[in-house]
């Protein structure tokens, strides 16, 4: 269940806004003469949120605005990471010995040692196994019952049924805490190198979403901020390259004519749409509120 927390601070925070638009370009195009409306507006809200993070540039507003996305973002991940550790930590302390060779964080290595060492290796091939030492199977009881001549005490092996079943699945535990301590600090590390290096991460986004290389998106990428950059990333890994490419479009068609900050009706004689769109349209998926 500690998994459902970083989500949990996800659907809280700004993000899901983006989730929302990401949502409305995946699933609301039904039909072909709908998609520029969406994308429109879509290209549009963009277009707010990125002249909030060119307008207020050196101030501290400013900063916040434009990291606010990427400190989110990096925070889930490290929430994430931090959970996968907690687990193994927890699970060590739980079957903590006195055999410095039995913890459970080298579970999964030392089963995977002694499981495919040959006869000559120079490890005893007589040396208890790791499972054994964790799970045993068989371990001296002290049993105590009622007889003829009252309490009786006798000393003897119990086998342990159970722990033929357990081993295997806390193995397979081992393997899935450290695989998920991998994942997240690749996640981590790879965005703080893609936020380190722009160049990088805009040469993964142009990939990803098919979008022409040009010196305006170049520029619109590297000013935009981090938070800029996690958006267009997050729009260009979760909606199809036709789409990516056509709102990118709209989103420089405004920059170019200097509305950023437009607060002038879709329909006014400063704005003209290319493509005609019914006006009850504009009173739903208002992006902008």
């Amino acid at each position: 269940s500690l998994f459902f927390f970083p989500w949990r601070v996800y659907k809280l925070s700004g993000l899901r806004k983006v989730k929302d638009v990401v949502q409305i370009l995946q699933n609301s195009p039904q039909f072909a003469d709908e998609l520029p409306f969406y994308i429109d507006r879509a290209a549009k809200w963009l277009d707010t949120q990125f002249s909030l993070y060119l307008e207020q540039r050196g101030t501290l507003r400013g900063a916040v605005l434009r990291c606010w996305y990427f400190v989110l973002v990096l925070g889930i991940k490290v929430l994430y990471l931090c959970i996968s550790l907690m687990l193994l930590w927890g699970t060590d302390a739980m079957f903590t010995t006195h055999q410095t060779d039995a913890t459970f964080h080298k579970y999964g290595t030392l089963w995977l040692t002694q499981h495919t060492q040959t006869e000559s290796s120079n490890v005893s091939r007589y040396m208890t196994p790791i499972e054994e030492k964790l799970f045993p199977k068989m371990v001296a009881c002290e049993v105590k019952r009622f007889g003829t001549s009252g309490l009786e005490e006798w000393n003897g092996m119990c086998v342990l049924a159970g722990n033929v079943l357990y081993q295997y699945l806390f193995l397979a535990f081992w393997y899935c805490i450290v695989l998920s301590i991998m994942i997240n600090a690749v996640g981590v590390t790879s965005l703080l190198l893609s936020e380190l290096q722009p160049s990088i991460s805009y040469r993964r986004f142009l990939g990803d979403s098919y979008v022409e290389d040009s010196a305006r998106i170049r520029t619109l990428y590297k000013t935009v901020g981090p938070s800029g950059r996690i958006i267009l990333r997050i729009i260009a890994n979760n909606c199809s390259p036709k789409v990516c490419d056509e709102l990118m479009q709209y989103l420089l068609r405004y920059i170019d004519t200097g509305k950023l900050t437009s607060k002038q009706p879709l329909h006014s004689s400063a704005y003209q749409p290319i493509f005609n769109v019914p006006e009850e349209w504009y009173q739903i998926n208002n992006l902008g509120r």
